[in-house]
């Protein structure tokens, strides 16, 4: 499954691995577990993940995202909430200076929006690439 969502854990402080991938130009993710398949990430998030997908060999065939509403060792960016837009969350990232717009999808993971978020990104290991 490409780009899937995988659940460490199931509560407030988990840790979540998403992997986006390039489809169209656009950053996207598949979960059918959800109901997602090329979920694009628009609006500035997409901004946001090629910043994160910067230092990425490959980037645009899937990196991993690793992210959470708790801080977590070596995060590379924070979304921080600013305010509800359009049926969905406008988030800043202070580390990357760009806002951007998470949609409905957002509360197919969360059953409120996140005040805070905080990512890191690394390559997908070549056997992961075949998964994809």
């Amino acid at each position: 499954m490409r780009g899937s969502l995988l659940f460490l854990a199931m509560n407030s402080k988990s840790l979540f691995v998403l992997q986006p991938y390039r489809y169209q130009s656009a950053w996207v993710v598949d979960d059918s577990r959800v109901g997602l398949e090329r979920e694009p990430f628009v609006f500035g998030v997409d901004e946001i993940i090629d910043c994160l997908g910067a230092s990425v060999p490959d980037a645009a065939h899937g990196f991993r995202m690793i992210f959470s509403t708790q801080a977590f060792p070596d995060c590379a960016a924070k979304l921080e909430w600013c305010r509800e837009e359009a049926h969905g969350s406008r988030y800043f990232s202070p580390a990357f200076g760009i806002a951007g717009w998470l949609y409905s999808a957002l509360f197919k993971y969360f059953g409120a929006a996140p005040k805070v978020l905080h990512a890191k990104q690394e390559a997908l290991l070549n056997n992961e690439h075949n998964e994809l």
